[in-house]
């Protein structure tokens, strides 16, 4: 969690904390025995269609090893991520369109693809180099973490009854981000 982040969040009285991590939020995403036991099929099966879209290998993502995820933050028992302009990816827009149409999500997805239509060229070049066992290609990264994002959005709600709240923050903006978090967490208490 960004401490600058941190500290303007306290500033405005919102007592944020590194979120702990949780069995089912792992790099297995919906191959994770518990999410398999305890996800709806619905959330499976979008879950899967976002893996194959993206390119992924199914059979590399059933034998990583359950290593956490986590959202950036908790503020109370609502998880926050907050994603800098390396998630506004045309990897990430693909994953959007498998979302079930009745899935909880905290943010808006017309909104969401019209900030990755801002900013995707110049997010292109983020992660361009690293390695993903599951994306074994060029810009693989990509599309790992677009699939890591999907699984903390369609996951989520499942397994804490609340939304991911999901803050985009392509410029940094801490103030912008801290004021647009406090306005969201109000609406959701």
């Amino acid at each position: 969690m960004d401490a600058a982040l941190t500290a303007e969040l306290h500033r405005r009285g919102l007592a944020a904390r590194p979120a702990s991590s949780s069995a089912w939020l792992t790099a297995r995403g919906h191959l994770n025995p518990l999410v398999r036991r305890e996800a709806p099929d619905a959330v499976i099966d979008a879950l899967d269609e976002v893996h194959a879209a993206l390119g992924g290998d199914r059979r590399a993502l059933s034998h990583l090893p359950d290593t956490p995820l986590r959202p950036s933050m908790a503020v109370g028992h609502q998880h926050v991520t907050v994603d800098d302009v390396g998630h506004l990816t045309s990897d990430r827009l693909v994953s959007l369109d498998h979302y079930p149409t009745t899935s909880a999500l905290g943010f808006s997805l017309d909104a969401y693809r019209q900030l990755i239509e801002a900013w995707r060229q110049r997010a292109a070049a983020a992660f361009s180099r690293r390695w993903s066992p599951d994306f074994d290609f060029v810009g693989g990264r990509r599309a790992r973490r677009a699939y890591e994002d999907a699984v903390r959005d369609l996951l989520t709600p499942v397994f804490t009854g609340l939304p991911l709240l999901r803050m985009a923050s392509p410029d940094d903006d801490v103030a912008a981000v801290a004021e647009s978090l406090g306005i969201r967490l109000a609406a959701v208490r």
